[in-house]
């Protein structure tokens, strides 16, 4: 394992995780991988699979924060939209609701105070969504990653099990009403 992880990542620190590191860590952690491989064919060929381990636990503290900033670069994009998209979808339901064309759903959700606390769950995911970016445009791919996309399933997720019971309560209650069970 110790092996592999210094040639795939001596490689990949030369293509695409080169713009996802700093020049002085990139130089750092090549210089890291190389005394590896050369410790590997000297002293480590007779030693003990602990020296192994603690040998690739030492290069993975530097080597995977530039795998997962590579990473995140290949997921935000979808994760941003994917956030936007449900947004869109809860603040069209909540119009609706505050014209009054879907009033059913007051039977679902029994008070305004349960759905002002969705129409600020909305707002606060809205703002979210414009920090990540505003941090995303300040913030080089080789230093942190601001727009986590944890952060950004997490909000879509907490939403969305609020206006997914919404939208079930409203069809359930629309399919009532037009088979006169109301």
């Amino acid at each position: 394992a110790l092996e592999e992880y210094v040639y795939s990542m001596k490689d990949q620190l030369n293509m695409q995780l080169q713009t996802f590191i700093s020049a002085k860590d990139h130089e750092t952690f090549s210089q890291l991988l190389t005394a590896t491989k050369e410790w590997l064919y000297k002293e480590g060929e007779d030693q003990p699979k602990t020296v192994y381990t603690e040998k690739l636990v030492q290069l993975r503290e530097m080597g995977d924060p530039v795998v997962n900033r590579y990473v995140e670069s290949l997921t935000r994009p979808r994760e941003f939209t994917d956030l936007e998209k449900a947004l869109v979808h809860y603040r069209k339901i909540l119009d609706l609701y505050s014209q009054k064309v879907i009033f059913t759903l007051v039977c679902y959700f029994n008070t305004t105070a349960q759905w002002s606390v969705i129409w600020t769950d909305v707002q606060e995911k809205e703002e979210f969504i414009g920090r990540r970016r505003l941090a995303l445009h300040e913030t080089h791919t080789n230093t942190g990653t601001p727009g986590q996309t944890e952060d950004m399933q997490r909000n879509k997720n907490r939403s969305g099990r609020q206006m997914d019971g919404c939208a079930v309560g409203y069809a359930s209650r629309h399919r009532q009403r037009d088979e006169g069970c109301e």
